[in-house]
């Protein structure tokens, strides 16, 4: 612990205030708002570091299942693409900008969820290999997250 009480090893970590400012401007998906409110990730935390204190079976579980809507998402991607492109190369029909503009954010949404599920699924897969460097930052995730109040506290 140093002088403010803080477990040693989090003196890099964000603080709440820090937290609160990090998930007000994400840019990112909403499954990355989602996934880093339910693990407790912050701006200096690794991501996906709430998942390294899972067992072997349960990676190897999130592995397999996050590349699978990975791929749906590409699917996605894909057919969405195809569609806009006949649209726009159809010239008997007018092209409604508003319509178009939906259709390429969409788009860029889904690409965006599609790499967070390969991240995740990475993470995942490094972390089932890797028990070694799952430890050190399971330990390193705790301290954090008891400290914020989001891990229960075995003291108590």
């Amino acid at each position: 612990m140093n002088g403010k009480g803080m477990p040693g090893a989090l003196h890099s970590l964000p603080t709440a205030a820090g937290m609160e400012d990090a998930f007000a401007g994400a840019n990112s998906g909403v499954l990355d708002v989602l996934l880093q409110h339910l693990q407790g990730n912050g701006a200096k935390v690794l991501g996906d570091a709430g998942i390294a204190r899972l067992s072997e079976s349960r990676l190897a579980a999130i592995e397999v299942a996050a590349r699978a809507r990975a791929a749906d998402c590409l699917s996605n991607v894909q057919s969405l693409a195809r569609l806009l492109a006949q649209v726009l190369f159809d010239l008997d029909r007018p092209i409604r900008t508003a319509d178009t503009v939906a259709a390429a954010q969409h788009l860029g949404a889904l690409a965006q969820e599609c790499e967070r599920w390969n991240q995740l699924a990475d993470h995942a897969a490094m972390y089932r290999v890797q028990r070694p460097v799952a430890a050190e930052v399971a330990k390193h995730w705790a301290d954090w997250a008891q400290y914020y109040g989001e891990w229960p506290n075995a003291a108590v």
